[in-house]
């Protein structure tokens, strides 16, 4: 299940903005396949970094148990790409990481793959 945030209710806006912020000072940590995924596409822990200070949630996605948004940076580097990442919204464990470019504006995305879920009452169970 997943959702496009363009798609969030103001009030689920809000939830969301505040799981992000108030973590309750959970550190956030990398599973190794973001890792693996820093080595392949040159991503340092400075991009890490960069991304979690100024982002655009771009979507929230259920996995299982797990409840996760997909965060684009809105630093560039210098081939104009952004570093775009899964956080779990449970673990606050970053799952992976990819660069993408900041003109893509993903004229290929299938919104057919999306729904409209009911994102108030996953977030809530997290605060």
């Amino acid at each position: 299940m997943k959702k496009l945030y363009k798609e969030f209710s103001t009030k689920e806006k809000k939830l969301l903005n505040d799981i992000l912020k108030n973590r309750n000072n959970k550190p956030i940590t990398i599973v190794d396949h973001a890792k693996n995924r820093m080595l392949e596409k040159g991503i340092d822990k400075r991009d890490i970094s960069n991304c979690l200070k100024a982002f655009d949630v771009i979507e929230l996605h259920q996995k299982g148990w797990d409840t996760r948004v997909l965060l684009r940076g809105r630093a560039k580097d210098e081939l104009g790409r952004n570093t775009c990442m899964s956080l779990s919204l449970v673990t606050f464990r970053i799952i992976t990481v990819y660069k993408n470019y900041a003109n893509d504006n993903h004229r290929t995305l299938v919104e057919e793959n999306y729904e409209d879920i009911e994102v108030e009452d996953l977030l809530k169970r997290l605060l």
